[in-house]
């Protein structure tokens, strides 16, 4: 039973009653206490009928006593519009009984009878509200409780989330749509409040059918996501999803979550195969297994092309120093078809002094007592490899590791080294070094800065001294450079005070320093690196 309304009415026996232009009276001899008709106004699925307008829904409130199942109606309807439903002339109106009027205009009107014999004894009645879906999907204000017979009740229904929109209250088969309910308290009631969890729809496109295929997308529930695919036709790259224009994955696969209901486009774009990098001052080609005649090329960034721009396979020389990205394009008119990002590349310098834990003492050289770790700065286009190594070592007595521009070196004792890294990438390779000291910074001669580009000092240590003056009391040191080619480039000798080299008009590149006392001692031996 229902005990929503929209118009309320007493009436006296042998009083008809009319409901709207079609249906312009309905009169019945019994005594009527009360009419109550409701006329919903908005359309929902959500109901048997659909929340139709073209509904009535009338509850007869009858005297106490009243035989509700052999009652004998007289109606009346418009001149222009006819009652399609056929009914005995005696109805049983404790169960629903429908009048179907074809109105003057072509609608189809229903107009719905319910007889309730009132129990005057009572003064008031009990409305009960249920919520669905049960699991807390919504409440009410008011929730429930006791009213007086004709009582003015009005209920509003609030979703617990955004996920969550009120949906329709329910009867015992009466429908309605308006929140707040707004109703007269007539008999007990068991009021449904349902709510609904609010969906989007993702539709997906493909920006060109002849370049890719989509799939995926549908509804979801707020909260939720939906797969997407996409999948490029043969000659064609996928390039990203869209959504109102703006990008917003590259990935052709994913879950998306949408905000509201929309449309995401799958681009594509023309496949052009290719280097990914070029190296400074030199050439490399680019193809499109689908050219079509009319498509030309375009390079923007610091390299250009080399010969025709409309066959399907094109050159690209870097220009020297170049080290910026570029970009390549396919073009159809001023219609941009495809595009590919490549690296023009330049070789590895390392250019600054490493980073140390240890105490630096005189231009690259450093004092360690366990261990020391170094990082070095490089110019140049990545990815880099890295190969470290030890020269010159006074003692096997150490531990190098290493990992990318990462290397630490260990000292079980006193010793010295020449640490050396050396960093290549696609388009050359470079090397530096450092000399360590272990326990102390006279074993062993120094020379420094290294790498070096102006002056290059060389000293003496304390340990080489004495070792040459217990053979004799007055030595002399000769200290040379050679080239890699082993060419003597420099020659000098001394008694211990420092040496100074000038390497100004070296060309850049490896060198061999040699420092001997003149006995029959091993001759110190260091690398050395020039590079301005």
């Amino acid at each position: 039973m229902g005990c929503f309304s929209l118009l309320a009415q007493n009436f006296k026996s042998g009083q008809g009653f009319n409901i709207d232009k079609n249906f312009t009276s309905f009169w019945i001899a019994n005594l009527v206490e009360k009419v109550i008709c409701e006329h919903p106004t908005q359309n929902n699925s959500g109901s048997p009928d659909g929340f139709s307008p073209h509904i009535w829904t009338i509850t007869l409130i009858m005297e106490e006593g009243t035989d509700v199942t052999h009652l004998s109606p007289i109606i009346t309807i418009a001149p222009n519009a006819t009652l399609t439903s056929k009914h005995a002339k005696v109805q049983d109106f404790s169960n629903q009984v429908e009048y179907v009027v074809l109105a003057e205009d072509g609608s189809t009107v229903k107009y719905k009878f319910l007889a309730i014999a009132q129990e005057k004894t009572r003064a008031s009645y009990n409305v009960t509200i249920y919520y669905e879906p049960a699991s807390g999907a919504g409440y009410t204000i008011p929730t429930e409780g006791y009213y007086q017979l004709y009582a003015n009740f009005s209920c509003t229904a609030y979703p617990n989330s955004p996920g969550y929109g009120f949906s329709y209250w329910n009867d015992g088969g009466y429908y309605n749509v308006n929140n707040p309910l707004k109703t007269y308290i007539c008999y007990d009631c068991n009021i449904v409040a349902f709510f609904n969890a609010k969906q989007y729809t993702v539709t997906v496109q493909s920006d060109d059918t002849n370049r890719g295929t989509v799939s995926g997308g549908g509804v979801c529930n707020i909260g939720g996501s939906v797969y997407v695919t996409a999948s490029p036709n043969s000659g064609w790259e996928f390039e990203g999803w869209y959504l109102n224009g703006t990008k917003i994955t590259g990935s052709e696969n994913f879950y998306y979550q949408p905000s509201s209901s929309c449309t995401l486009i799958a681009k594509f774009n023309l496949l052009i195969n290719g280097s990914s990098s070029i190296c400074s001052g030199s050439t490399n080609s680019f193809s499109v297994p689908a050219w079509q005649s009319g498509y030309t090329w375009s390079v923007y960034g610091n390299a250009s092309i080399v010969g025709s721009n409309t066959n399907s396979v094109v050159a690209v020389m870097a220009n020297n120093s170049a080290t910026d990205p570029a970009t390549i394009f396919v073009h159809s008119g001023s219609t941009v078809m495809g595009s590919r990002l490549f690296t023009l590349g330049a070789p590895p310098d390392i250019y600054a002094d490493p980073n140390y834990n240890s105490q630096k003492i005189d231009g690259s050289q450093y004092v360690v007592s366990h261990g020391a770790w170094w990082v070095p700065s490089i110019n140049g286009t990545g990815p880099f490899y890295y190969r470290w190594f030890v020269e010159d070592a006074t003692s096997s007595n150490y531990n190098l590791t290493y990992g990318g521009p990462h290397a630490t070196i260990d000292f079980g004792g006193q010793m010295s080294c020449v640490l050396w890294v050396e960093v290549s990438n696609s388009c050359g390779t470079d090397y530096a070094s450092i000399q360590i000291y272990s326990g102390g910074r006279g074993g062993a001669s120094i020379a420094y800065p290294n790498p070096v580009s102006d002056i290059l000092y060389v000293k003496i240590g304390r340990q080489a001294i004495a070792n040459a003056k217990s053979l004799n009391t007055n030595p002399t040191f000769n200290v040379c450079l050679f080239n890699g080619q082993g060419i003597m480039l420099h020659n000098t000798s001394t008694k211990g005070e420092i040496v100074e080299f000038n390497v100004k008009n070296l060309p850049d590149g490896m060198y061999y320093l040699q420092i001997h006392d003149g006995s029959n001692n091993k001759p110190e031996r260091q690398p050395i690196v020039v590079k301005h």
